[in-house]
């Protein structure tokens, strides 16, 4: 990683900076190459990864009540293999990812 002013370690992994798209506001980076730098982030973090594809929560996922509202999407993924396999190729620098898989 090269020095920077903005270079932060958390947690043992270190960032060219400490700006990281929240959890699955980006889900694993594609949808967001063709509008941002993604090499200028500090980091990324995926939607939710399970080891197995998950389909998620059937409908209704969203329910509505006087208080407010409650979701129960399930977390639908195409897990563990396919996001190694077909989504993160496309992330930025893929080192730090890998230390996880």
């Amino acid at each position: 990683m090269a020095l920077s002013a903005l270079a932060v370690t958390a947690a043992g992994i270190d960032f060219q900076n400490p700006v990281l798209l929240a959890a699955g506001t980006a889900a694993y980076g594609r949808e967001l190459a063709r509008v941002i730098d993604l090499d200028s982030l500090g980091g990324l973090v995926t939607k939710a990864v399970s080891v197995e594809r998950r389909h998620g929560a059937r409908a209704p996922r969203v329910a509505e009540f006087e208080g407010g509202m409650i979701n129960a999407v399930g977390l639908a993924n195409p897990g563990v293999e396919e996001v190694k396999a077909e989504h993160l190729p496309c992330s930025p620098t893929t080192s730090a990812a890998q230390r996880f898989w």
